[in-house]
């Protein structure tokens, strides 16, 4: 028996590889495969895996946070970053098949086309918008004091430099349009609450915790 389910949790390994692979194979001369590296040497299994096999043990009664925003500046614009609002909101329906509550939370800049996308595909998941008029580190411990997650999902959020500042691909500062929400998955540590960071520049949030490595 215990040789069979060896081989089981090798076949997952070899199919999760390939999903890892697929997903860095996108990266857009970024070098994501520098970012994937430090973290396999952490995770040793394939991310991906890693992640699925916490949120397993989620089924059925755990709460999860997803959060998205990076803001895009265009010509005299100022836009939203399009992989993260629709990836949490596909990532929320995904989990509700298998009974794990979501709470999506962003900034202003993103509330009105996220609210758009959840009413349009996902109806479920409870939605909060962080407001840039009010003391943000309050607001981020009353939502950890009040939903109590057992894991948060940050989908191509910024991240702060070690400067404290944040900077898009074109190492142009935005921290004037970011909405710091990485400093509550800071919290979140703190709180032994898991965190997963996804993205593909190596700006957002979860990325910086490698640059030690």
């Amino acid at each position: 028996m215990a040789k069979r389910w060896a081989m089981v949790s090798r076949m997952d390994e070899m199919v999760y590889d390939n999903i890892d692979a697929t997903v860095i194979s996108m990266d857009n001369g970024r070098a994501v495969d520098r970012l994937y590296d430090a973290a396999r040497e952490v995770t040793v299994a394939p991310l991906c895996l890693s992640v699925a096999r916490e949120l397993e043990k989620l089924k059925e009664r755990g709460k999860v946070f997803l959060t998205t925003g990076f803001p895009i500046l265009h010509e005299d614009e100022v836009l939203c970053e399009t992989d993260g609002p629709l990836g949490i909101v596909r990532l929320a329906y995904g989990l509700s098949l298998i009974d794990i509550e979501t709470v999506i939370i962003t900034g202003n800049l993103y509330a009105k086309p996220l609210l758009k996308l959840i009413n349009s595909q996902f109806s479920n998941a409870k939605f909060m918008i962080i407001r840039s008029e009010k003391k943000m580190e309050d607001q981020f411990r009353a939502l950890l004091n009040e939903h109590k997650p057992d894991m948060m999902i940050a989908v191509e959020s910024s991240g702060r430099s070690h400067d404290d500042r944040y900077y898009n691909m074109n190492g142009m500062d935005i921290t004037s349009y970011v909405t710091p929400i990485d400093l509550m998955f800071e919290m979140a540590s703190d709180l032994d609450i898991k965190t997963v960071g996804i993205g593909d520049g190596g700006n957002e949030i979860g990325m910086g915790g490698y640059a030690v490595q």
